[in-house]
């Protein structure tokens, strides 16, 4: 059961992250100095899943310290914003 939970735990930091970002653009205004910052709020937002999942429910992240769930984390979240590149690409 550990390891299924290791699996399905990154893409829901990911999904999770993609509905964070989703709300941010749904509520700045298209300003491009708002819109250039959204990397690092999907690096932040993924980098604080990453902690609390850490601390919540440590077997679920795979890491054995927290600054390898920073990292996991953050790296998801930025996963999040190249997934909303592949499907704004992709509908051009």
């Amino acid at each position: 059961m550990s390891s299924f939970a290791e699996c399905l735990t990154l893409p829901i930091i990911t999904a999770i992250v993609y509905m964070i970002v989703e709300v941010y653009k749904s509520v700045v205004p298209e300003v491009e100095k708002y819109r250039k910052i959204i990397p690092l709020i999907a690096m932040g937002s993924g980098m604080l899943l990453g902690i609390l999942g850490y601390f919540v429910s440590p077997e679920t992240i795979p890491s054995s310290n927290i600054l390898g769930a920073i990292f996991i984390g953050g790296c998801n979240g930025l996963a999040a914003t190249g997934a909303n590149q592949i499907f704004k690409q992709l509908k051009k």
